[in-house]
């Protein structure tokens, strides 16, 4: 004769037992799906600041848009600048610039980003960028190209949050092109 084995119904122990688990369990993965989303979003965000430095960095290549000094100060840094605003501002809400201060004398300029009222970032322009072609010789032979760079401070998710080390999170887009003149 065979033995009858009876199996073990879930009781209402196992049941609360799994309902712990769950609440131990459920901020964890809240905290990784916002990780997960935070980290896209700043992909994302790194590649339109890098594009829009492309943008930029293309437009000054011109040699209608070349700086010198028989120009009025900054004035073709201006349009290079609302060149990567406009592009900026197919991604982000309310982005403009604010005054330009000229950095070096070799015509090099900086403004700051604002997007939605903040002042969160950087754009720097140089026109006298050295890029190196060949490093063999002695001097190296360089030409000259433009340097777009655009910073921008991004707020994480859940900021302050004590697991975090950090608040904020600069992300830097930067293009060089050789210059066309």
């Amino acid at each position: 004769m065979r033995r009858v084995i009876k199996k073990e119904t879930a009781n209402s122990n196992d049941r609360g037992a799994v309902l712990v688990e769950l609440a131990l369990m459920l901020p964890l993965l809240a905290i990784l799906l916002l990780g997960i989303i935070n980290m896209g979003l700043v992909v994302r965000e790194h590649q339109v600041l890098q594009n829009a430095a492309r943008e930029g960095a293309r437009f000054s290549t011109l040699e209608t848009n070349r700086m010198d000094t028989s120009d009025a100060p900054g004035t073709r840094a201006d349009e290079i600048r609302d060149r990567v605003i406009v592009y900026l501002a197919l991604h982000f809400a309310d982005v403009s610039a604010g005054n330009r201060q000229t950095i070096t004398a070799n015509q090099e300029y900086q403004y700051d980003i604002t997007i939605a009222g903040v002042d969160v970032g950087d754009l720097t322009i140089d026109q006298a960028y050295d890029i190196i072609i060949d490093s063999s010789t002695t001097p190296p032979k360089k030409e000259s190209g433009s340097e777009v760079t655009v910073t921008y401070d991004r707020a994480v998710l859940i900021p302050g949050a004590p697991f975090f080390p950090f608040n904020n999170i600069t992300i830097t887009g930067k293009a060089v092109f050789r210059n066309l003149y």
